[in-house]
């Protein structure tokens, strides 16, 4: 008979796992642990009456050891992300990193001489920086002040639409009646880029929501949606120093009219010739006034195919702005006198509470 030492296997249980015959057990456990971050249960102290107690390769490792462990696949798995990052953007940036290098040498080769479309058609910044110094608009304190106080965004889409302002073509309302006409004009200037508005107000009032305008209620603010904070509007209380106010500025008077034989056809008009144009719209029920008929240059109409005799006026202004638009007279000509004066202006209606700002710092305004 063989001992017992001969049949039974030997078992060495100096390593984390034990071995039979030189061949690894694999512990359940122990797998466990090393294969994901769930760390078994450690058997405590309490444990029932007779349990028979685990081999030292299935009990969990002491605490310091499970922390190692867990920072370690942390780290494991950031390096995975990193490396998926790294490889997505060496797929991906080494040909728009050739393009950029391409687009700047053109850019430069192009020299002084080439236009600004060229130039922007090439990926090249032709825009003078807005504000700061070598800006359209001067650094101030009185606009860091201001500046500070709004979202960062807000402050660039003001930037933004106050470059894309035009001087060149205006309008003028004459008596106009119904505020929610007046209110939906004020917004599709607003819209078109158009900054300045005359109101002759010989007759009629002119209401409209505005802070430098009467208001006739809430009903107007939502139509006009409170852009009309961002225009100036130019009021009138006589004929003759409204047009002289037009003619200093260099304006050819358009008037609109339903008279057909009196005037022409607004598509039959190259508009797009005249320096500076003044739309002239009139009373929503007598249309322009004897006296402003004389005062114009040119009448136009808008062409009826149906049964009605003309559009109501504020649909009138819009189909005659985007005439305009298309014919390729409003484009962004403001001076940058004209921008610093508008961009101050803004900025305080921007702000809430603008006069109790000021006065804390003791700046006097008087538009506010």
């Amino acid at each position: 008979m063989n001992h017992a030492s001969d049949e039974t296997p030997m078992i060495n249980s100096d390593s984390k796992n034990d071995q039979i015959d030189g061949k690894d057990i694999i512990d359940p456990c122990w797998d466990a642990l090393l294969s994901s971050t769930s760390v078994p249960q450690p058997i405590g102290a309490d444990r029932a009456l007779g349990e028979p107690l685990r081999s030292d390769a299935a009990r969990a490792p002491p605490a310091h050891s499970r922390k190692l462990r867990l920072n370690a696949a942390r780290e494991r798995q950031e390096t995975l992300i990193q490396e998926q990052k790294h490889n997505f953007c060496s797929k991906n940036t080494s040909a728009e990193v050739k393009n950029l290098g391409r687009r700047c040498e053109q850019a430069l080769e192009l020299g002084s001489s080439t236009s600004n479309d060229e130039l922007e058609a090439h990926g090249a910044d032709t825009h003078p920086a807005f504000y700061g110094d070598g800006g359209l608009v001067p650094r101030s304190f009185f606009l860091d002040l201001l500046r500070g106080r709004l979202r960062p965004n807000r402050v660039a889409r003001m930037e933004t639409v106050l470059r894309q302002r035009c001087e060149r073509v205006t309008v003028l309302l004459e008596n106009l009646a119904h505020p929610h006409n007046g209110a939906a004009i004020l917004r599709t200037c607003e819209c078109f880029g158009i900054q300045y508005i005359h109101v002759l107000e010989s007759i009629e009032v002119f209401r409209c929501h505005s802070p430098t305008v009467p208001d006739d209620g809430w009903s107007t603010r939502s139509v006009s949606r409170s852009c009309d904070q961002w225009l100036h509007i130019r009021r009138f209380h006589r004929m003759d120093e409204c047009m002289a106010c037009l003619r200093t500025g260099g304006y050819q008077i358009v008037g609109t009219t339903l008279d057909a034989e009196r005037s022409l056809p607004i598509d039959a008009v190259d508009l797009g010739t005249i320096p500076r144009i003044c739309i002239v719209l009139g009373n929503e029920e007598r249309g322009l006034s004897a006296a402003m008929l004389r005062h114009c240059d040119l009448l136009v109409h808008l062409p009826m195919l149906g049964f009605s005799q003309s559009l109501n006026v504020s649909v009138a202004a819009g189909c005659i702005l985007y005439h305009l638009r298309m014919a390729g007279c409003i484009q962004a000509d403001l001076k940058p006198e004209q921008m610093r004066e508008l961009y101050t202006r803004w900025l305080v209606r921007a702000n809430r509470n603008t006069r109790r700002v000021l006065e804390r710092n003791g700046i006097e305004y008087d538009e506010i």
